[in-house]
């Protein structure tokens, strides 16, 4: 985590080069260098799936018994 307050952004504080220094090393330092790849898309599931309805059907389910 990074925090940084130079001050308000209705005054130039902002465009000084030693704050734009600070806010773009913060930047690098946060970036991560060894994250693993990342992957979009849908992903096998980590517990495989097994239904309790397995074989079995619906109908008649909401029948009074």
């Amino acid at each position: 985590m990074f925090y940084f307050r130079p001050g308000h952004e209705a005054f130039p504080v902002y465009y000084q080069p030693e704050i734009q220094k600070v806010i773009i090393n913060a930047v690098k330092w946060a970036a991560p260098t060894d994250a693993p790849e990342v992957v979009y898309g849908n992903t096998a599931p980590v517990v495989p799936f097994v239904s309790h309805m397995e074989g079995k059907t619906i109908q008649g389910l909401h029948e009074k018994k």
